[in-house]
C-alpha cells in the first residue's frame, strides 16, 4: 500500500522536520506553504 502524507507549513518548524522524516521513509508527500519560493525538491 502506498502511503501518501498532506503537509501544511512545511517549510519551517514541525512541518519541515516531519517532511523530512516521511521523506526518508519513502512515503509519498503533499507540501504546502505561505512561502512557495521555499519549497523545494527533496
Amino acid at each position: 500500500m502506498t502511503k501518501i502524507a498532506f503537509i501544511t507549513g512545511a517549510t519551517n518548524g514541525i512541518g519541515e522536520a516531519t517532511a523530512y522524516e516521511f521523506a526518508k521513509q519513502s512515503i509519498k508527500l503533499i507540501l504546502c506553504s505561505r512561502l512557495l519560493n521555499r519549497l523545494t525538491t527533496i
